[in-house]
């Protein structure tokens, strides 16, 4: 089994943002090549915190007979696809730099 480690920590450029309504729309986040790819992880892991509360929300309202608003579920789809594309976005910069280190 090898072992991956990098010279110099992962990087990004920066996030580009879409439309979040926009249907089949893949640039919702993108995280480009130059900046720090933890930060990207970092920010997928705020943003699944964030839908475990809203989550937490939604069963607490439901079980007690409160109504679930279609923005909340709009606002989970958008999460979904930020914490997504973030996580993808890392996982294709670390296959870059692996294959750029010839492993």
């Amino acid at each position: 089994m090898s072992r991956f480690t990098a010279a110099k920590p992962l990087t990004v450029d920066h996030m580009q943002f879409g439309d979040c309504l926009a249907l089949g729309d893949n640039q919702l986040i993108a995280v480009m090549a130059g900046g720090k790819v933890s930060e990207a992880v970092s920010m997928a892991a705020d943003l699944s915190d964030g839908m475990r509360g809203l989550l937490r929300h939604m069963h607490e309202s439901t079980n007690s007979g409160e109504l679930v608003f279609c923005s909340e579920l709009k606002t989970l789809a958008f999460i979904t696809d930020a914490v997504l594309a973030l996580t993808r976005s890392a996982e294709l910069a670390m296959a870059s730099v692996k294959k750029d280190a010839g492993q």
